[in-house]
């Protein structure tokens, strides 16, 4: 069986797209990542084979232990086969691993197979040509026997059980396909990615895409010299929608002589919010994309070189009788222009006989093709009128539907009496089985949550409270010692709940009183000591308050000890036995209450998506900011990372939060690094 259901790997992740061979001269062989440790097992089966490769090439390593790295007098040419796979297969796998090591904690993962080769007892690799494994985007698993002090590799364990567990746990790390062999082997595959950690992109349907290198073989047809939007794999997703009334084999470039469509595409993602506008402000009739992104192969000079950066579509009307490409044209100005110039781009266009050319650009363009019954200069006036008539009469349109109103998430907000908690609408809330019952560590730590509940409301009830005092007890209690592993289901509602209401109710100096209306707020991983001496130094901070300075150490630090001869305690709200949402409440709660310039500190991505929600309240909720630094350490976080990221995030949150609760333009940020 497989997830998803009845989907084979090669229409989950894509067709192989060329077989890596051990070369210096293969960027793509070269790329892939070198799975490095003991903590998975590598069963290596290959290693007593005479030759791996190709018979010339050299005898095949031996690495069921650990490997050296790969280094420019050692590249991956001279490592092990098993342990080499893509970038986005390392990370799953490695989040697999850190799964599997919680819940079996005597036995690890073992690989049976992950890039694929030749060797002297398969010649031509011993999986079909179209596997997954020649590209090094699929792994087989299965799980060991409990392990030994033996030094020995553990031999597997037929439990079907523990395999099916596996699997579960495969596709909770994000494995774009997992499929039960029937040789009692679990096969775990992804899709193309460029790089470890990969971009990706988000259109108006929800669609995602993650950012892929050009294939080798055809790299001239993808190339460009100049700054284009993301290449990415359209392979088996063409009937996929990118937004209501456009799929993926809308955009496609298509080969001039055969009408093949190649497989990989760049699109902006705004010149579709851009013609989904169109569609529906046209008085009968539709739309349809003529052409959008370009290959080389495909491009014949026609309009510009802004097809083949992904920034340029060419759209007709379909089905009318009344809109004329002139008024197509007219249309285009008047629904995007704005919105564009708001996005801080601007755009081209260009009537042609029968349709419309449209692009992204920085500076303004406007022109005519031949053969239409109007001059440059009267188009030019039109656009000029459609413009200043979108700004004067038109609200720029709202791209987001009604349901992301009515079913969004539930969006942050500051300190107040008349707050009152609206659960997201998003779906049924998913249940979790661990709810039915109480756990040990939950039944056997409850005196001391109970202890420390009360010691923390001893410190607050000397606040002054936004609600009854009743109320306030009751929330802190149903947030505190409600105790559930799970971080979904009822349980878990009930935390979210009530802290977000003793996060709303209770004073907790939200604004600095050293800095009223916490002007030049400071943001950082709570865990880290150094960035918070930072912060805390540079203005006003999140543990500067007495009573946020109860409550953090208490989330974060305090343990539970079975007895008195415990060395080592279990956190009272530690991830593994019961996560606490009241700290990340809390941090968005005090962001609502920054004004001016918020700073945030992080010294790797890990911390910067730690913070994640906050920065989303700084920018897209809290109206009251006018700009956002995020300081980066420099030599321990790569700023192009951190770019890609806010990236991805900002057009996530722009695309999928309601606009009538919003800021009406998201907050500017700029990125600068310090010495740590």
């Amino acid at each position: 069986e497989s997830f998803p259901a009845a989907v084979s790997a090669v229409q989950a992740c894509g067709r192989l797209e060329q077989r890596l061979v051990r070369s210096n001269e293969s960027t793509s062989f070269q790329n892939l990542v070198q799975y490095r440790g003991d903590d998975v097992v590598f069963v290596n089966e290959e290693h007593t084979n005479s030759w791996c490769g190709n018979e010339s090439l050299m005898l095949c390593v031996d690495c069921r232990g650990d490997q050296p790295a790969a280094t420019d007098e050692r590249p991956n040419s001279g490592q092990c086969a098993d342990r080499l796979m893509t970038g986005r297969l390392y990370v799953r796998l490695k989040l697999l691993q850190r799964f599997a090591a919680k819940e079996w904690r005597k036995r690890k993962i073992r690989v049976i197979e992950s890039w694929d080769e030749p060797t002297s007892l398969d010649e031509a690799g011993k999986h079909p040509p179209s596997s997954l494994h020649y590209e090094g985007r699929s792994v087989q698993l299965d799980i060991s026997l409990e392990i030994t002090d033996d030094s020995s590799v553990p031999e597997r364990d037929d439990d079907v059980a523990l395999l099916w567990r596996l699997g579960a746990l495969a596709i909770c790390a994000g494995f774009d396909h997992v499929h039960h062999d029937s040789n009692g082997y679990l096969t775990a595959s992804v899709k193309q990615q460029k790089s470890v950690y990969g971009t990706t992109v988000l259109y108006p349907s929800g669609a995602t895409f993650v950012e892929v290198d050009p294939p080798e073989a055809t790299e001239l047809d993808y190339k460009t010299d100049e700054d284009a939007e993301l290449l990415i794999d359209g392979d088996g997703r063409s009937d996929e929608p990118l937004s209501q009334h456009f799929k993926v084999r809308d955009v496609l470039s298509r080969h001039n002589e055969t009408g093949q469509a190649f497989r990989y595409f760049r699109l902006d993602p705004h010149l579709l919010y851009c013609v989904e506008s169109v569609y529906d402000k046209l008085d009968g009739g539709g739309v349809q994309i003529v052409s959008a992104y370009r290959t080389r192969a495909d491009d014949d000079d026609k309009l510009n070189r802004l097809h083949g950066l992904g920034r340029g579509v060419e759209i007709e009307v379909v089905n009318s009788t009344t809109t004329t490409p002139l008024g197509l044209a007219i249309r285009v100005a008047e629904e995007c222009g704005v919105d564009f110039a708001e996005k801080g781009k601007s755009f081209g266009i260009v009537l042609l006989p029968n349709s419309v050319y449209f692009d992204v650009r920085r500076s303004q363009f406007v022109s005519t093709g031949d053969r239409v019954n109007i001059s440059k200069n009267e188009f030019e006036e039109k656009i000029r009128e459609a413009l200043l008539n979108a700004e004067r009469h038109i609200n720029v349109p709202k791209l987001l539907s009604d349901a992301v109103c009515e079913h969004g998430e539930l969006e942050p907000s500051a300190q107040s009496p008349d707050y009152e908690y609206k659960p997201s609408k998003k779906s049924e809330p998913i249940s979790c089985p661990e709810d039915d019952k109480e756990t040990e560590f939950c039944a056997s730590s409850n005196a001391s949550r109970v202890s420390e509940v009360n010691r923390l409301w001893s410190v607050i009830a000397l606040k002054h409270f936004l609600r009854e005092r009743s109320d306030v007890r009751q929330a802190l209690d149903d947030c505190l010692l409600t105790c559930s592993p799970c971080i979904r289901g009822a349980k878990w509602e009930k935390k979210v709940r009530a802290c977000n209401e003793f996060a709303h109710w209770v004073s907790l100096s939200l604004s600095d009183r050293e800095n009223e209306g916490n002007a030049n707020a400071n943001f950082y991983a709570l865990h880290n000591e150094v960035t918070r001496a930072k912060a805390c130094t540079s203005g006003s901070c999140f543990y500067r308050t007495e009573s946020l300075a109860s409550i953090g150490p208490l989330l974060l630090e305090k343990s539970f000890y079975t007895d008195e001869s415990s060395l080592y305690g279990k956190k009272l709200y530690g991830h593994e036995n019961n996560p606490s949402p009241l700290l990340d409440i809390l941090h968005q709660t005090y962001a609502m209450h920054a004004t001016g310039k918020a700073t945030l500190w992080v010294t790797s991505l890990l911390e910067l998506a730690g913070l994640n929600k906050v920065t989303k309240a700084l920018m897209l909720y809290n109206k009251n900011i006018a700009e956002i630094e995020i300081k980066y350490a420099m030599g321990t976080v790569s700023k192009n990372e951190l770019l890609a990221f806010m990236r991805n995030s900002v057009t996530l949150w722009t695309t999928t939060s309601c606009p009538a609760v919003t800021r009406a333009l998201l907050s500017p940020y700029i990125l600068t690094p310090y010495s740590p």
